[in-house]
């Protein structure tokens, strides 16, 4: 079997360092044991965390046309470049800047402080509850149409409320995102200009990070992001893109998204709290499902796509657990889109979503790998 997977390899002109991660990883077929709790087992690895998506938060309306909420732990060296260029907007709207110290213990604090002078700006100081529980907060003080987050390591272009707001009047907008770059100490590393375009379809169109955008209030209203999960940005696709019937992409680069070596897609790697990237997945299906929400055929395509990435994220901690995940994957399609009414128009995922439906973990470990 080795052998016949490794010629088929060769004749995909496969190159050898991967052929040799694939073979490693995905020689044998596992088989499907009814008998077993494959989620419970995983959870004695790491525990799944309690955090939910569901709130009864209803989103307040007021006078300001943007409310900007940030996010800020232990970033001294940066916080003061990111606020410095949202205080200092070119726009005719009325914003206001959300700035949530997440318990910093470093001169964090003592820099927001310096922007206490600014009428627009509100600073919210709390202990420690990471990234979702510092979003959750600011979403408590906004008071406008159109919410936007942005990363308090990174910085945006002087017209990033203008140009995001032109677009989210002009076209009634649910979101509206910009282009953005990615930089480091030595510049700027690479681009993603988005087409200029309108659609209904964001699972089409947008890029999976939270921040670059503005959303219709609307869309948040009941939604949190899960509390205690890592790779919590997964919230937006399950429980805002949905709701969106008209998604706006604009060209002009108005984000800029420093690339963190301490950042969790990074530092994550090998940990066993990497499970967190399945575990959300699910957590976000339970959520859907208890609201009733529908289902969409985009939305199957993505999960599709993200078991992939759940996968990947999940190989450094070894074939007993890849397994395991692999299986739980395959109940969580099998439960929440069964295969009578999904079936994958994407002819690159059809090897996967064969591979989950039969439970043939070679054929999807293969693939993910490669």
């Amino acid at each position: 079997m080795v052998n016949l997977m490794d010629k088929i390899l060769k004749k995909l002109k496969v190159p050898k360092s991967i052929r040799i991660k694939i073979l490693k990883y995905s020689i044998k077929n596992y088989t499907y044991s009814n008998s077993k709790n494959y989620l419970e087992e995983l959870t004695k690895i790491s525990e799944f965390p309690k955090g939910t998506s569901i709130s009864t938060k209803t989103i307040l309306d007021g006078d300001y046309d943007l409310s900007i909420i940030v996010p800020a732990y232990n970033v001294q060296d940066d916080i003061r470049k990111c606020i410095t260029s949202l205080v200092n907007q070119k726009t005719k709207y009325k914003y206001k800047v959300i700035i949530v110290n997440d318990g910093s213990t470093d001169n964090t604090m003592k820099y927001l402080k310096l922007y206490k002078k600014y009428n627009f700006v509100t600073i919210i100081d709390q202990k420690n509850k990471g990234f979702s529980g510092a979003r959750n907060k600011g979403l408590d003080y906004v008071s406008s149409k159109y919410i936007s987050f942005v990363d308090s390591d990174d910085y945006v272009s002087n017209n990033y409320v203008e140009q995001l707001m032109n677009a989210a009047y002009k076209h009634n907008a649910d979101i509206v995102e910009g282009s953005y770059q990615v930089f480091s100490e030595q510049g700027v590393l690479e681009k993603n200009i988005e087409r200029i375009d309108v659609t209904n379809d964001p699972f089409q169109t947008l890029y999976g990070y939270p921040w670059g955008k503005a959303y219709k209030k609307d869309l948040l209203n009941n939604v949190q992001f899960p509390e205690n999960f890592w790779y919590e940005d997964t919230m937006a696709m399950y429980r805002i893109w949905p709701l969106a019937n008209k998604v706006v992409t604009i060209s002009p680069i108005i984000y800029n998204y420093r690339k963190n070596i301490n950042g969790i897609t990074i530092s994550s790697k090998g940990k066993v709290k990497s499970l967190d990237s399945l575990y959300i997945t699910i957590r976000l299906l339970m959520d859907c499902d208890k609201l009733n929400m529908d289902l969409t055929q985009s939305l199957y395509e993505f999960t599709l796509n993200q078991m992939i990435m759940n996968f990947n994220r999940i190989v450094p901690l070894g074939q007993s657990v890849m397994v395991k995940s692999f299986f739980v994957m395959t109940n969580t399609i099998d439960l929440y889109f069964p295969e009578s009414k999904y079936l994958t128009k994407n002819f690159n995922l059809k090897p996967v979503e064969k591979s989950l439906r039969s439970k043939n973990y070679r054929l999807f470990a293969a693939y993910c790998l490669f």
